[in-house]
């Protein structure tokens, strides 16, 4: 079974996820009350009840949040929005082993030389040799196929990614489910 589709638009290579430390509600707020009260009273005792809330307040923990920058939310949600517009969507979803071939287009550059926008112009094959590496362009395309055309993307064994110029800036991406093979 093979599936063909172009998903137009600037294709956007996979980020690395962020992360913020967050303190629970309210935390930074008692935290920096503790410690002015320490502050405060440096040389005086503090009573008991008052001190097991100090205690408390700094001892509070923060818990990582990691998120994806919003320029990557966008390319994946394209991505996705495109899949299930287009009506791609398996119904049973692929399981088995998937080829997948992708054709990034990229415009070139306005500062690059006239020869190779007139290749480009041609319809020449000009490779993109700069910037993103396949890896990280073909991420978020696995990621979005993901419970639209198959299960997981552990199911792709074998991936061709090129990076070309031309216009307009897409994606060009065919996918075939192989016969699955079994050992006899």
């Amino acid at each position: 079974m093979k599936l063909s589709f172009t998903i137009y638009g600037f294709a956007r290579a996979a980020g690395r996820p962020r992360s913020t430390a967050l303190l629970p509600k309210g935390g930074a707020v008692l935290q920096q009350r503790a410690k002015e009260i320490l502050d405060f009273r440096a040389d005086t005792p503090i009573p008991a009840q008052e001190r097991q809330e100090i205690l408390q307040a700094l001892s509070l923990h923060a818990r990582a949040h990691t998120y994806l920058p919003a320029l990557d939310k966008d390319w994946r949600n394209t991505i996705l929005t495109y899949l299930i517009a287009a009506k791609v969507r398996q119904d049973p979803l692929w399981n088995g082993p998937i080829v997948l071939q992708a054709t990034f287009y990229f415009p070139v550059p306005k500062t690059y030389a006239k020869r190779i926008h007139v290749a480009v112009a041609r319809g020449e094959r000009v490779p993109r040799i700069v910037r993103e590496d396949t890896e990280q362009l073909i991420k978020p395309i696995k990621d979005a196929c993901r419970g639209v055309i198959w299960h997981d993307d552990v199911l792709v064994y074998d991936e061709h990614v090129v990076k070309l110029y031309g216009s307009p800036p897409r994606v060009e991406v065919t996918l075939e489910l192989v016969e699955a093979w079994r050992p006899r």
